[in-house]
Formats: structure tokens, sequence, C-alpha cells
């Protein structure tokens, strides 16, 4: 690199990303029209493109160089910035029971389900940054 330019806007289309995952999911039908279910997925998402071009593409401040070394993007290899390891889905649906009548109330009260969705997900993977040259090394 030349230590007499300020900075250089340097773009490219060499990219490598990796997802690997595991889900398990269970269904538990129970007597009532109650149906319960569950999803567990354990992932991890890596690359060495996000981030690359500008801190914004990672939620950073806006058009601050983010990769130190960008004619060896190998060493920005890290976590993805959608990767979130540990993912849970929990759902409950219930089925109202069914009323045997022809008059009109029995027709808008019957068919009815209720249910609830429960996610709980770790959170997204950062990296501090400083701004500053604190060692002075230009």
């Amino acid at each position: 690199m030349n230590p007499y330019w300020g900075s250089a806007i340097f773009f490219s289309n060499v990219a490598e990303s990796w997802y690997h995952g595991l889900q398990v999911g269970v269904t538990r039908r129970l007597s009532g029209g109650l149906m319960l279910q569950g999803q567990y997925t354990y992932s991890k998402a890596m690359d060495d493109t996000q981030g690359v071009r500008y801190n914004d593409d990672c939620g950073g401040p806006a058009n601050a160089a983010f990769c130190v070394h960008p004619l060896n993007i190998s060493q920005v290899w890290a976590p993805s910035c959608y990767d979130i390891t540990h993912v849970v889905n929990l759902s409950v649906l219930y089925h109202f029971p069914t009323f045997k009548s022809n008059n009109f109330l029995t027709k808008f009260t019957n068919g009815w389900w209720i249910g609830n969705i429960v996610s709980i997900h770790g959170g997204s993977p950062f990296t501090p940054l400083i701004n500053a040259d604190r060692s002075f090394g230009g």
C-alpha cells in the first residue's frame, strides 16, 4: 500500500460464504383440538465479504472503510452480519369446538382457531471499531 495516499476505494467480486445448520422440530397433537410445535436451529454463517466495501453493510457508521487488507480478503473471514447461532420457535394452536346446528350463529362461530408463536434467538455478531489511528501507524 502506498502510504502517501489518504484512502482508496477497492471493489472486488471475489467472495466466499458458508452456512452450516442443524434443525430439529417436534409436533404434538393433543386431544381436544390442541397442537404444540417446537423448532430449534443451531447454525453458523461465515463469510469474507460483508462489511468489506463499507461498514454500513453490517450496521456501522455509513461510508466508513471496514476492510483492513482489501487485497487479502482471507484476513476478514468472520461470522456474517446475519449469523444467529441459536434460534428457538415455539407455537401453540387450538381449534375451538364445532357446534352441530343449522342456525346463523353456529355458521359464524364454527371453524375458529387461535394460536401463539414465540421466537427466541441469540444476538447478531458485532465488531468493535476505533475510528482513530491509535498506534500512529498510518
